[in-house]
This record gives structure tokens, C-alpha cells and sequence, in this order.
């Protein structure tokens, strides 16, 4: 499943998963590499995983000046790659968390229609999940349910354990709704 390689190393996002983010922070900040690569999804800058990191510990200020330096990065990356999706779900996520709404859904739903799951299961998936994310970043919570209700329905969607365990859908814990659709997603890791 594509989250568990949202961070530099497997290991900071079983300490995420964990709720140690301290020691998140540090193998993020040890690694000596700038931006981190997967297999297709590519180009995340260290400060967005560290701004992350902060913005799960609490850390406003830290969290706003990575994500602030990780912004410029993107945008630059951007202007060379205007078709890049992954780099587009990237600024979303920088500008959500630096509080520009509009420009983050915008990225976001521009990514999402590069390559729509109708054209790449997998891919597409990925990115719907993403903006789903986004939506609920930017307190579009109506948005977003019906999102994570169908990547359940997906092979290549949300893995039940990943709304249970994963720090950054607490947020959602207490809405009834987000509490009907993790109930009725099946146990296991898919």
C-alpha cells in the first residue's frame, strides 16, 4: 500500500504508526538524502516529511517553516513537471497545512485528474485517496467520505488498518460517519 512509503524510510512510518514521533524525526533527519523516491511516486522533499512529523507532534512553528521551505522546492519542481500528479499531491498538502485551502484543493483535484482511475486503477486510486486526504486536511470532511467508502472497495484502495491505525485520521475519530465506514471495512491488512 502506497502510505506506508509516504516517509523517507519504512522505519519513520512504523514510528508514526506508533505515535513515537521523536524518533520519527530523527531517522528523517539523519537520513542524509533531500528529496525521497519510490518506485513511481517520487520528488518528496525532507522538510514536508518533517513538517509532518511537526504538525503530528503539535509543533505549529517548526511544522509551518518546513512546510514553508518544502513549499518553494515543489513549486520550482512544479514549473519544470506541470504534469507531475505526485508533486501536485505534494503542494496540496503543503498548502493545506500552510492554510491556502483553495490553492490546495485546486493541486489536488489537478492531480487527481492527470491520471483518474479510470485510466490507471492503481495510480488512480492513489491519487483519489490523496485528495480525499486533502479534504479532510482543509475540513472538507463531506468530501472526502465518499472518497475513502469507495478506495475500501478497491484493490488498490485505503487498507482497513490504515484508517484504524494511521495517527493522521484522528481527526475523524469521533464523526459517526468516518465510524460506520471503518466498522464495515473488512479486518486484515490488505
Amino acid at each position: 500500500h502506497r502510505d506506508l512509503h509516504s516517509f523517507p524510510t519504512r522505519r519513520s512510518s512504523d514510528l508514526i504508526y506508533l505515535r513515537r514521533y521523536d524518533e520519527a524525526m530523527e531517522a528523517v533527519q539523519s537520513d542524509p538524502r533531500k528529496i525521497y523516491s519510490w518506485g513511481e511516486w517520487h520528488g518528496m522533499p525532507k522538510e514536508f516529511a518533517l513538517g509532518r512529523i511537526y504538525f503530528l507532534m503539535k509543533d505549529s512553528l517548526r511544522a509551518t517553516a518546513a512546510f514553508d521551505h518544502a513549499r518553494g522546492i515543489l513549486e520550482t519542481s512544479i514549473k519544470a513537471k506541470p504534469r507531475d500528479a505526485e508533486q501536485r499531491m505534494f503542494l496540496a498538502e503543503t498548502y493545506a497545512r500552510l492554510g491556502r485551502k483553495e490553492d490546495s484543493i485546486r493541486e489536488a483535484t489537478e492531480a487527481a485528474q492527470t491520471i483518474p482511475e479510470s485510466k490507471d486503477a492503481w495510480l488512480g486510486i492513489g491519487l483519489e485517496n490523496d485528495l480525499a486526504r486533502i479534504y479532510v486536511m482543509v475540513g472538507e470532511i463531506d468530501r472526502a467520505l465518499p472518497i475513502i467508502q469507495h478506495s475500501l472497495t478497491t484493490p488498490a484502495g485505503f487498507a482497513p488498518n490504515e484508517l484504524r491505525l494511521n495517527p493522521f485520521w484522528d481527526v475523524l475519530r469521533n464523526d459517526p460517519r468516518f465510524q460506520r465506514i471503518v466498522a464495515s471495512a473488512p479486518i486484515g491488512i490488505n
